[in-house]
C-alpha cells in the first residue's frame, strides 16, 4: 500500500506504508505502518553545510533506518541550481561494515529531528567536477530517497521519498 500527498510549497511530503512478511504463517500482511515525513530545509552555511528538519507529521511513530549500516547508508541528494545549471550532488557509501545489521530508530508521532548535511564530507559526489558548495543566489532541492527493500517491509520501516527546497540567503 502507497500513499501519497504533495504539499505545494517549499514542503513536499510522500508518505509511504509497506507490505510485509509473517514469518510464522508464511503468508503477506499489510503492515500498519501509516507515517508521513516532512523535510525543512532550515538554514544555509556556507560554504558546504545545509541544516534540515525532518519532521514525522502523523501521530504514529515511524521507522528510519540507521545510517551505520547499508540500509540506511547514501539516501540523500541535493541539486543545486545555480545561474540557471543544474548540478546533482549524491552520498556514495565510503565505509565498509564490519558487522552490517538492518537497525532503525523510531521517530515518535509529531517529533521533529534536526539533521546537517555537509556536501564537502567523503560521501558526497557530484555529476560534474563543480565546487561542493553552496552560495548566496543558489536553489536547492534536497530529497531523502530510500528504497524498499524486503528488509523495510518486514521490519516496518519507512521507504519513499521525501522533498524540500530552499533558496540560499541573497
Amino acid at each position: 500500500m502507497q500513499s501519497i500527498r504533495i504539499v505545494i510549497g517549499s514542503v513536499m511530503v510522500l508518505a509511504s506504508g509497506g507490505i510485509g512478511l509473517d514469518a510464522n504463517a508464511g503468508s503477506v500482511k499489510e503492515l500498519t505502518v501509516q507515517s508521513e515525513l516532512a523535510l525543512r530545509v532550515g538554514k544555509v552555511t556556507p560554504p558546504s553545510g545545509i541544516s534540515l528538519t525532518m519532521i514525522n507529521t502523523a501521530s504514529s511513530p515511524v521507522r528510519l533506518w540507521r545510517e551505520s549500516n547499508t540500509w540506511g547508508v547514501a539516501h540523500w541528494r541535493v541539486i543545486r541550481i545555480r545561474a540557471g545549471q543544474a548540478t546533482l550532488f549524491y552520498q556514495v557509501p565510503t565505509e565498509g561494515f564490519t558487522r552490517n545489521v538492518p537497525a532503525f530508530d523510531e521517530l515518535a508521532g509529531h517529533v521533529s529531528v534536526e539533521i546537517r548535511l555537509d556536501l564537502s564530507g567523503q560521501a558526497w559526489r557530484s555529476t560534474d567536477r563543480s565546487e561542493r558548495d553552496v552560495r548566496v543566489g543558489d536553489f536547492l532541492v534536497v530529497v531523502y530517497d530510500v528504497p524498499v527493500t524486503d528488509e523495510a517491509q518486514q521490519l516496518g520501516v519507512w521507504h519513499g521519498a521525501v522533498i524540500g527546497t530552499m533558496s540560499a540567503p541573497q
